[in-house]
C-alpha cells in the first residue's frame, strides 16, 4: 500500500488491506490461483479443439486456421503459466524450513489432551476414549518434515522413557544459548 497507495480508489484500498490483513501463510499459498488457472487452461484448450475440427472441416477457410493459431498461441501461454505457479508451489512446499521434532508433536498432543480432559469435566472415560481416538488416528500430515521421528504418546500413554524427564528436556533445549 506503500508504494501504490497514491494510485487506488477508496474501494480498491479497503480489497487490499483485507487481503493483506489475511496471515502470511495464507497470503503466500497458491492453490486458489493454480485452481483458477487451471480452470482457464481448460478453457483455452476447448478453444483451441473448436477451432481445430473447424480448420479441419474446412482447410481452405484462411479465417478458421487463423483462429486455430491464435487458439494455439492462448493454450500455451496459459499452459505455461499453470506449469510456473505448479513450479512455484512446488518450491515454495519443499523449501520450506519449518519442521517439526516428535517433542514438538508430543508437546502439543500433552496440551491437546490437557484441554480435553479439562473439559470432560472429570468424566475420566470419555477423556481417555477421546485420548485413545486421537492416538489412533491422528498422524503427521504428509509434506510436514519431522525430525526424529518416533511413536509419540500422550498424558495417558508416554511413548517412551520418562514423561517428565521428556518434558524437562524439551523445554531445556527451547532455551536460547548464548556462546
Amino acid at each position: 500500500m506503500r508504494i501504490y497507495g497514491q494510485h487506488l480508489t477508496q474501494s480498491l484500498s479497503q480489497v487490499i488491506k483485507k487481503q493483506l490483513a489475511a496471515p502470511t501463510a495464507l497470503q503466500l499459498e497458491l492453490c486458489e490461483e493454480l485452481a483458477l488457472l487451471r480452470d482457464a487452461a481448460g478453457q483455452t484448450v476447448r478453444l483451441y479443439a473448436v477451432t481445430r475440427e473447424l480448420s479441419e472441416r474446412e482447410p481452405d477457410n484462411a479465417n478458421a486456421r487463423s483462429a486455430m493459431l491464435q487458439a494455439s498461441s492462448l493454450m500455451r501461454e496459459y499452459l505455461a503459466e499453470v506449469v510456473k505457479t505448479c513450479e512455484t508451489a512446488w518450491r515454495m512446499e519443499n523449501n520450506q524450513k519449518d519442521t517439526i521434532t516428535a517433542r514438538q508433536l508430543t508437546h502439543f498432543l500433552h496440551l491437546v489432551t490437557g484441554v480435553i480432559y479439562n473439559s470432560c469435566n472429570g468424566d475420566e472415560a470419555l477423556g481417555h476414549s477421546i485420548v485413545r481416538q486421537i492416538n489412533e488416528s491422528v498422524s503427521v500430515p504428509l509434506g510436514i518434515k519431522c525430525i526424529d521421528a518416533e511413536n509419540v504418546g500422550t498424558f495417558v500413554q508416554p511413548s517412551a522413557g520418562d514423561l517428565l524427564e521428556r518434558d524437562v528436556n524439551f523445554m531445556d533445549e527451547s532455551v536460547p544459548r548464548v556462546a
